[in-house]
């Protein structure tokens, strides 16, 4: 009896000592699993660059346009564990050089830019911000001027002193220029003829303030800049006397887009971030002061098909955008 009490500890002992193997073994076999798994994390994260240089569109003073995104770039630091510094470009060929040449991670083009900027620069558009929650992704381009400049109609903007913004803007020239033409049945390369002084302000906020300011009779601007202009400009004296004459038809959202060589996970996790951004306490005003307030909606080069028409219309290839 007492030898078979002794056989059966003897066999429990040995069951009791594989189990624990075993279980010492899958401890191991675990912790090697995390270990591989946070290096492969850490090896993911490794090769992304050491800040995150961001250039938002050039709508307006570059001073005021570092100040307008301090906010995003502080979120997007937060989001990414990298520093985020803004650097505002004056014009769109500057921002696509400066991508182009590795200078700039993240830019903001309009429509025009953006396609000359992914053939030149490797852009990739993910992102545009809408006004409003549930918002068509596009916008529009409106020529404005003074009501009491007599100019009710494009018709009347013939003999007139005129603002285009920046040659590659999409509403603030190509896409307003595009409605001309076929509007009143006139050549591409006549419509700067129709006008008695044409120019280029360099970006939306200068071309609408010339309007107010009357230095100039009439423009084309982004909508989202008249608003915010309107807002920003309350007690101006002529802000009363500010009119719309025409809209044109809605053009693609101008696209966020990052530079095709960064990492994937590093441009997943900017995406993610952008798409996120609209459930930020933080960043509710910073939407709303930049017209984004329905926050930032993914969009693809798909989207960007009847901007490349529009070009052909014009006779314009992407090179020619930036000239």
């Amino acid at each position: 009896m007492k030898m078979k009490m002794k056989s059966m500890f003897v066999k429990n002992l040995v069951f009791f000592a594989a189990m624990l193997v075993m279980i010492l073994v899958l401890v191991a076999c675990g912790a090697e699993a995390t270990s591989n798994e946070e290096s492969d994390e850490e090896a993911a994260s490794g090769n992304w660059p050491e800040k995150l240089v961001f250039t938002p569109i050039p709508l307006e003073d570059q001073q005021e346009l570092t100040n307008r995104y301090e906010p995003f770039a502080e979120y997007l630091e937060e989001v990414l564990d990298i520093p985020v510094e803004i650097y505002p470009a004056t014009n769109y060929a500057a921002t696509v050089e400066a991508m182009r040449n590795g200078h700039t991670d993240l830019g903001y083009f309009g429509p025009f830019a953006y396609i000359h900027a992914e053939s030149r620069a490797n852009a990739e558009a993910f992102a545009g911000g809408i006004t409003e929650p549930d918002e068509e992704p596009t916008y529009e381009s409106y020529f404005i001027t003074l009501e009491d400049s007599g100019i009710e109609s494009i018709e009347d903007l013939e003999g007139a002193s005129f603002l285009w913004a920046d040659p590659t803007s999409a509403s603030g020239h190509l896409f307003p220029k595009a409605h001309l033409v076929n509007e009143l049945g006139i050549e591409v390369d006549k419509v700067d003829d129709m006008f008695g002084e044409v120019a280029f302000s360099g970006n939306h906020e200068a071309s609408m303030l010339s309007v107010l300011n009357g230095n100039v009779s009439a423009a084309a601007v982004y909508d989202v800049t008249y608003n915010m202009i309107l807002r920003e400009n309350a007690d101006h004296p002529n802000i009363d006397n500010l009119v719309i004459i025409e809209k044109t038809d809605p053009i693609p959202l101008p696209p966020f887009t990052v530079r095709g060589d960064l990492p994937e996970d590093l441009k997943e996790t900017i995406k993610d971030a952008f798409y996120d951004a609209i459930n930020v306490p933080e960043l509710q005003e910073f939407l709303e002061d930049t017209g984004h307030g329905g926050g930032y909606v993914e969009v693809s080069d798909e989207d960007f098909e009847v901007v490349r028409m529009t070009a052909d219309g014009l006779g314009m290839s992407p090179e020619e955008l930036l000239d």
